[in-house]
């Protein structure tokens, strides 16, 4: 038996629940404070504004918190862009097997050993790492334009 850390009730560790056994030793709630797969991920014994974000953020409207996470967007694209563009200018600004240079959108990072990678240089990466992790990363790539890349990948669907 088990006791339950909100209601301080007694429960049994195994339970027959939809007519399977169930082993509930890792619980920490029984069934009546936490009911089975409701996925109460936190402690129920703590108020639910102790989960929040802060309480400053509470006071917020919802069109006020929607404009901050809009902005909060915009920041991160373009610090990804920014990023990109610093990695691409490092590489000489054109692919690396044709010499395209038109739009920087259309260059990719590519592994030259897959082995060796840790983490895809993509777009969402870039603003996520750290810089001198984003040259270490980089150092072990290739810079080529989307059609280079995708022959290099799949060079047998080559049109005839």
């Amino acid at each position: 038996m088990k006791t339950c850390k909100k209601c301080n009730k007694k429960f049994p560790i195994w339970n027959i629940i939809n007519g399977e056994k169930k082993n509930l030793q890792n619980r920490d709630f029984c069934l009546s404070c936490s009911p089975y797969k409701q996925h109460n991920t936190r402690d129920i014994t703590k108020p639910k504004s102790a989960y929040l974000k802060s309480e400053l953020y509470n006071l917020f409207s919802d069109e006020d918190k929607k404009k901050w996470n809009n902005k909060t967007y915009s920041f991160q694209k373009i610090r990804r862009l920014e990023r990109k563009l610093k990695l691409i200018h490092l590489f000489g600004a054109k692919c690396q097997n044709c010499g395209y240079c038109k739009n920087f959108a259309a260059l990719n990072f590519h592994h030259k050993d897959p082995k060796q990678k840790e983490f895809p240089l993509s777009i969402n990466m870039i603003g996520s790492k750290t810089w001198s992790s984003l040259l270490e990363e980089s150092k072990k790539c290739e810079l080529l334009c989307s059609n280079c890349h995708a022959e290099y990948h799949y060079p047998h669907c080559l049109i005839t």
